[in-house]
């Protein structure tokens, strides 16, 4: 009859057949399934009684892959920390504070 249903497409098992999707796509291209990655880029440390970040990047680390290679933007705010430590230097892509 030139029309097809659902249920002749994918027959009684419920997946396609491969003459089904190259009825559905004639002249597509092949599906190629794409692999996504989250990154971690930010963490948000604000407001609370840190008073050192010396063990940040090993703290870090379980929450987050690389983060000395992947940090970009830390908030640090309301914190107790007196100074800006040296570590954050370690953070290579870190752009802000």
């Amino acid at each position: 009859s030139g029309t097809a249903n659902a249920s002749s497409l994918l027959g009684a098992s419920g997946k396609a057949g491969g003459g089904a999707a190259a009825q559905l796509r004639p002249n597509a291209a092949p599906i190629m399934k794409r692999k996504i990655r989250k990154v971690t880029l930010a963490v948000k440390l604000n407001n609370n009684m840190i008073d050192s970040i010396t063990d940040l990047p090993q703290a870090l680390e379980f929450v987050m892959d690389d983060p000395l290679r992947n940090l970009q933007w830390i908030d640090l705010s309301f914190n107790q920390l007196q100074t800006i430590q040296a570590e954050l230097v370690d953070f290579k892509q870190l752009k802000a504070l």
